[in-house]
């Protein structure tokens, strides 16, 4: 790859990612900012347990935060800050003013970090594409891989990229799927399991396995939207949390979820991605690139299921519970 575009030598082998999943290594980071070749853009943050606070309708509180005091306690050089929090695939445009301030009509690599859980790196990842950019790539392990590297690090002349301007368009981003598309699809999905047929677009749950069976509320309903397969994001994980497992360990375990990345004919499946709140549902949807998937076949519900689970008109299973019918 040229002009800094590079891919983590730890996952060579037979699987061909789409191009626009580049994983970079700590120390292809540090060539490509030798070069001159690269925008750093930090996004680190963190979603929370609010200590133990349960809302009125019984279910877990959460907290979300940007961590901007870390980044201007110590950061990438040349590094700029974006709030995660703002980046909202429905104002796609204010991004898209956003990043031509900075970026301009510059041929170079955007490479993002987080702390290493590859969260928030993998939002904006995919918001980034969706609004046309193509040589977007996420640092593996973020900035603890940075650290134990020992790449280069300054404290002086931040740059935060503000995403507060007003959106002059409401319709969705075409990798954006409504609540009223989901539910198309789940009555799709139904007729085709009344047929016996096999369906060629699968949803995948990335929340933990204890949500997704209904152990765990966030919403008022527990669950998961009826016929979604769970890939919960942290087995795309290293063991420590930090970092994704080499393409072939990807692959396998997306298999060992029941995700199969073509029919029984061997035509290409389509994804369609949810989470909580339309973040760890990038995780996957960097995966599914990595395993073969092509950019074109996934698309990410945004609302997730803290719209779907708040309503009482959305089909959910519950496996702690008998089934919700309309």
């Amino acid at each position: 790859m040229s002009n800094g575009e590079h891919d983590d030598n730890q996952n060579k082998g037979d699987v061909q990612a789409d191009k626009r999943a580049i994983l970079m290594s700590a120390e292809q980071l540090q060539d490509s900012l030798r070069r001159e070749c690269v925008h750093v853009i930090d996004v680190r943050g963190g979603v929370h347990k609010a200590g133990g606070r349960i809302t009125q309708s019984g279910f877990q509180a959460t907290h979300y935060e940007a961590d901007r005091g870390a980044y201007e306690e110590a950061r990438i050089t040349g590094a700029m800050f974006i709030d995660w929090r703002h980046v909202d695939l429905c104002k796609c445009d204010v991004l898209q003013r956003a990043m031509q301030q900075v970026v301009g009509n510059e041929d170079k690599l955007i490479c993002i970090y987080d702390w290493g859980d590859m969260l928030f790196s993998c939002r904006l990842w995919f918001a980034l594409c969706a609004i046309g950019y193509e040589r977007v790539g996420v640092l593996n392990g973020g900035w603890q891989s940075w650290s134990e590297y020992k790449g280069e690090v300054t404290r002086n002349g931040s740059v935060e990229l503000t995403l507060d301007g007003q959106s002059e368009r409401l319709s969705r981003n075409e990798k954006s799927v409504s609540m009223e598309m989901m539910k198309r699809l789940v009555q799709s999905k139904r007729e085709f399991d009344a047929a016996s047929l096999e369906d060629d677009v699968v949803m995948i749950d990335a929340r933990s396995a204890r949500q997704y069976v209904g152990e765990e509320r966030r919403t008022v309903r527990g669950g998961h939207i009826a016929y979604a397969k769970n890939v919960p994001y942290r087995r795309l994980l290293q063991p420590n949390g930090i970092g994704f497992v080499p393409d072939a360990e990807l692959k396998r375990r997306l298999q060992q979820c029941d995700v199969r990345l073509r029919t029984r004919c061997g035509k290409k499946k389509r994804f369609v991605n949810y989470c909580n709140g339309g973040v760890s549902c990038t995780v996957v949807a960097f995966a599914l690139l990595r395993s073969g998937v092509e950019w074109h076949c996934v698309r990410n519900y945004c609302g997730s299921f803290n719209e779907w689970g708040n309503r009482c008109d959305t089909p959910i299973t519950n496996l702690t519970a008998p089934t919700y019918k309309r």
